[in-house]
């Protein structure tokens, strides 16, 4: 699970391919994602984080294998899929965001892939693209 840097909500992976994010206050359900790949064997949701730093509210969330989402975290409305770099499947090991989250770190099974966060276009998530 990730709390994020407010303190007030926090986000659960679950092995059934969903993140679903509380509010602490209300002990409330705010949002659920599913899993791209749900209900196959690949579609559980593995590391879930949200950004901690400046303006940029994000929550990032992994499958099991492939893909990862990104979220905008301000009201959970918009939601982009990203399919990683790797050449086939490959177990996702962890995510992680750069101190200054301008980057999210992608970790494989034998390697790790480096995205650009463009805070620019998390403003008005464009095309529903922030990596």
């Amino acid at each position: 699970c990730s709390w994020n840097k407010s303190s007030t909500q926090f986000a659960v992976a679950s092995q059934e391919g969903a993140v679903y994010v509380w509010d602490v206050r209300s002990q409330n359900v705010l949002s659920r994602f599913q899993s791209q790949q749900y209900p196959h064997g690949n579609g559980a949701c593995r590391s879930v984080k949200f950004s901690h730093v400046g303006a940029v509210d994000l929550l990032v969330f992994t499958e099991h294998m492939s893909f990862f989402h990104v979220v905008d975290a301000r009201h959970y409305n918009e939601h982009q899929v990203v399919q990683t770099r790797s050449t086939r499947d490959r177990n996702i090991t962890g995510v992680a965001f750069s101190p200054d989250c301008s980057k999210l770190a992608v970790g494989l099974e034998m390697t790790c892939c480096i995205y650009d966060v463009d805070t620019s276009l998390r403003r008005s998530f464009a095309d529903g693209a922030l990596i």
